[in-house]
């Protein structure tokens, strides 16, 4: 009779391979990182970003920022380089997206 910690409970399945992952150990040897699948951040691009054409599409600056009326707009830090688009959804108020997602709402007070 075995003790129970060396009994297998059923037939060994094989290990499906993983999917790519981006490596955040850059450090890792090329044969290693490989192995494993990994790609490096420069190789991931994300699809372009579309908007309709009802949205006002504005460029989010290095400060994070956007221009508005003659005036700055904080976004994100994490937009940086890209567009946000703007949707009018009443005179003067403002969704303000990131592609499909919904950031927040502008207050247009001119």
């Amino acid at each position: 009779m075995s003790s129970p910690a060396t009994e297998i409970a059923g037939p060994a399945v094989p290990l499906k391979p993983t999917p790519r992952v981006l490596c955040v150990q850059p450090s890792l040897a090329p044969p290693f990182r490989k192995r494993l699948g990994c790609v490096d951040a420069e190789e991931v691009q994300a699809p372009p970003l579309e908007y309709l054409d009802r949205y006002e599409l504005r460029y989010v600056s290095a400060n994070g920022g956007i221009r508005w009326h003659r005036g700055w707009v904080n976004v994100s830090t994490v937009c940086i380089g890209e567009y946000v688009g703007l949707e009018e959804i009443d005179d003067g108020i403002w969704n303000v997206y990131f592609g499909p997602l919904k950031l927040g709402r502008l207050l247009d007070r001119h």
